[in-house]
């Protein structure tokens, strides 16, 4: 991924708005978001993404925190405001502080000298349970797309007509690497998961 993509990862998440809502049972559960000009009247339209979800055992005020699940993004246009979800870390507040994590890396290709994405998984690591800070690697999971030079049944043709659905190739690793399951489709026809790859393009800004 380009340097300057990387550079506007959002490490430090900012609390600028949330939301809740209460179950049968009065538990809480309360969603933080990262923009609130998407929530002020006349404001200019951006999209305002969840960044955490607190889960409560009763009232968010007096109440126990059972569950946090913060989430990073990539982010693609400033002017915008697009992001993608790369991290999510999951903690058990109740449980020792028990974490969990889950990183995306997605699909890209230079295109009229632009760093262009479609939210495409290309793949996914699966860190297991630690105290205090997410465990070892347990599984990834690496997809191939025929419109991805240099994978699988490559398309050249598939990028300029935004065709960018069709997984050619899913494979499985445990935490060390070794191959558990290769599915291949030779036809590179889509799966039902995959279907929102072909939304429009997601263009890195200048």
């Amino acid at each position: 991924m380009a340097g300057r993509i990387l550079g506007w990862l959002e490490a430090l998440r900012r609390i600028v708005c949330f939301t809740w809502s209460a179950d049968a049972n009065g538990n809480d559960t309360v969603h933080k978001f990262d923009n609130s000009s998407a929530w002020q009247v006349g404001a200019p339209i951006k999209p305002s993404y969840e960044i955490e979800t607190d889960s409560y055992s009763g009232s968010a005020s007096s109440g126990t925190l059972l569950k946090t699940v913060a989430t990073d993004y990539l982010v693609l246009d400033t002017v915008a405001g697009t992001k993608l979800p790369i991290h999510k870390t999951t903690t058990w507040n109740a449980q020792d502080n028990l974490q969990q994590r889950e990183e995306t890396d997605y699909d890209s290709a230079s295109m009229n000298g632009s760093t262009i994405y479609w939210g495409n998984p290309v793949e996914i690591r699966e860190y297991g349970f630690g105290a205090g800070t997410y465990g070892a690697l347990a599984r990834k999971t690496h997809f191939n797309y025929a419109h991805l030079a240099g994978n699988t049944n490559y398309n050249a043709n598939y990028v300029s007509l935004n065709i960018a659905n069709r997984v050619t190739e899913k494979q499985v690793y445990d935490g060390s690497g070794n191959l558990l399951l290769s599915e291949r489709d030779r036809c590179g026809t889509s799966t039902p998961r995959m279907s929102r790859g072909q939304s429009a393009h997601l263009s890195q800004a200048d």
